[in-house]
Order: C-alpha cells, then structure tokens, then sequence
C-alpha cells in the first residue's frame, strides 16, 4: 500500500470506528464486484476495497412545458404538483 492508499484505509476505519455502515467487495475481476455490507469488517486491504455505505438520494422531478428547453426542474421536499416523478439513486 502506498500512503494515499494508507489515507483511504484510514478514513474508512475512522468511520467504521465512528458508527458508519461500511460495505466491502472483491477486487479480483473473477468475482462479483457488487459491493455488500460488512458488520464486522475483516480489513483485508489487498483483496477488497470498503467504503462508507453509499444512501441513495431521492428527490421528486417536474417536467415543465413553458421552459424553452423543454426541460426537468427539481420539485422542493413537500410540494406536490401534476406530472412529478420520483428520482431515486443507484448507487451501485
């Protein structure tokens, strides 16, 4: 490992350490590469990678006919209007 690897282990052991939830997956091409949360990490650095579990945003969208592009705007958090959709995002 070199240092910037060596940050990354530690920024992901800190938030272990801190109570976030923490995901791992091979690095091996072979294997699925689907990340999978790990409750007791085993920290094996040169066969997985971790990161801090990813929460998919949600956001509700507006297709607006009197713009000139024809475009999407973002609804804000409780407003309710004809034509919304749901946005949710994936994370994998």
């Amino acid at each position: 490992m070199n240092r910037e690897d060596t940050k990354a282990a530690i920024e992901v052991m800190q938030a272990y350490v801190d109570g976030e939830e923490i995901e791992g997956r091979s690095k091996h091409k072979f294997t699925s590469n689907k990340w999978s949360t790990s409750k007791i990490p085993t920290w094996f650095f040169l066969e997985r990678e971790y990161r801090v579990k990813v929460e998919p945003r949600e956001f509700y969208l507006h297709g607006n006919d009197n713009r000139r592009d024809g475009g999407w705007s973002v609804v804000p958090p409780g407003a309710a209007c004809s034509g919304m959709i749901k946005v949710r995002e994936v994370t994998d």
